[in-house]
């Protein structure tokens, strides 16, 4: 899947809110198609996919027209953050990466939960106890399971 100008100006055109998710949602290698014979072909308007960085502006540009969107995104988002993402800003940060899966569709997502898992896992292995209580709060909801788990957090944290 690839977003070009067109089918952004599309998106936009038709809810802003799904435009921004779908930049937010933009890979982070975006294949352009086999050359095969299409009708865009014949009509000689093929397109040449965004790149991340001009998807990153389009998208900062949307989400300022939902705030409360982007706080839930910050707020989810905290947990996976690095010292280098800090200053960047939210669209840079999620474009081409697979965070925007965990944090938009919870744990129902495998690629979310590998996501999650990993970043759980880099925290134990930290010690960082604060950041693996995060990601226990903020992504465990309605998983009894994970009581357990969030004690024995809370135990090493002590």
């Amino acid at each position: 899947h690839t977003l070009t100008v067109s089918s952004l100006d599309f998106l936009k055109s038709q809810s802003k809110l799904m435009a921004t998710v779908a930049c937010l949602s933009a890979s982070n290698i975006q294949k352009i198609p086999k050359s095969s014979l299409s009708w865009m072909e014949f009509r000689g308007k093929r397109e040449v996919p965004l790149g991340l960085e001009q998807i990153s502006r389009e998208c900062e540009a949307l989400l300022k027209e939902f705030p409360i969107l982007e706080r839930f995104l910050l707020a989810m988002f905290e947990p996976f953050q690095n010292q280098q993402e800090e200053g960047g800003s939210l669209a840079t940060v999620f474009s081409g990466k697979m965070y925007i899966s965990l944090v938009l569709l919870g744990l129902h997502s495998t690629t979310a939960v590998t996501v999650l898992m990993g970043v759980f896992e880099q925290a134990l292995a930290a010690k960082d106890w604060d950041r693996a209580l995060k990601v226990l709060d903020l992504y465990s909801q309605n998983v009894d399971e994970l009581v357990n788990v969030k004690d024995a957090v809370l135990s090493c944290a002590a």
